[in-house]
């Protein structure tokens, strides 16, 4: 992210300055590991809402319940409200609309799909519909993502642009993964069915993922465009929904042995 092209590093502005103009304006990595790990807590607690509640885990995904729903949907409406790339060339209010539809979509559909309304729809089946949604997300990204970057007029920043607004939209859609963090709580019942080791390798799997793109996030903060005040809430927002992905992919992983 922070890699600037020669036709980029031509056009910054003045009043940017160089980074040692502002040590004070860059995020701390505590700061990033904070949201993250609020984020994180947020997330989990939202999921096991039900269980608090006294209620089964497969409450979580009742009309009505929606809580593993809107734990992905406020962190994509906080991240659009923090949203990193406020005020950069080519990054105005269409690439944030854009990026926030994707997220919402993509969540929306992850609620859609898991309310099983019908009780004929199991969750591998689920699964399957949210990431073909997301492979055609990810399709329609790269079109209208490279399309307007092609209809501006100063095309300056244009590679750093491109794969902001990319990385954004990816993020935002990847979000909706985490309507599924309350099946992989479920697939705890694999233990009692001797599939302990499966489960416990698929959690580990998922735990080192997300750690690992956590700690890419913090390495993010360097971008020396991303020192606004409150920005870097957005960026250390960014890991998080990626995170949603391996989330994804693990209770995916679960169901075949399961074979729901």
């Amino acid at each position: 992210m922070g890699t600037v092209d020669h036709t980029s590093a031509n056009n910054l502005k003045p009043s940017q300055g160089k980074p040692a103009d502002r040590p004070s304006d860059r995020p701390s990595a505590g700061r990033i590991v904070a949201v993250q790990a609020v984020a994180y807590l947020a997330l989990a607690a939202l999921s096991l809402l039900p269980v608090v509640a006294g209620l089964p885990l497969q409450y979580a995904f009742d009309p009505g319940t929606l809580s593993p729903v809107i734990g992905a949907a406020l962190l994509v409406v906080v991240f659009h409200w923090y949203w990193p790339f406020e005020g950069m060339p080519g990054l105005g209010w269409f690439s944030r609309l854009f990026s926030l539809a994707l997220g919402l979509c993509s969540v929306g559909f992850g609620w859609r799909v898991l309310t099983v309304a019908d009780r004929y729809v199991t969750y591998r089946s689920a699964s399957v519909r949210w990431a073909c949604l997301f492979g055609i997300l990810m399709t329609v990204l790269v079109i209208v993502g490279f399309g307007r970057q092609m209809l501006r007029r100063d095309r300056s920043h244009l590679i750093v642009t491109l794969s902001r607004c990319i990385v954004s939209g990816v993020c935002s859609a990847a979000a909706g993964g985490w309507c599924f963090l309350p099946v992989l709580f479920l697939e705890g019942e694999a233990v009692r069915h001797g599939l302990a080791w499966e489960y416990g390798f698929a959690c580990a799997v998922v735990l080192v993922l997300v750690l690992a793109v956590g700690g890419i996030g913090v390495l993010w903060r360097g971008d020396d465009d991303l020192v606004a005040p409150r920005r870097w809430i957005g960026l250390g927002l960014m890991p998080v929904m990626v995170a949603g992905m391996p989330v994804f992919l693990g209770t995916l992983a679960m169901m075949f042995p399961l074979n729901w």
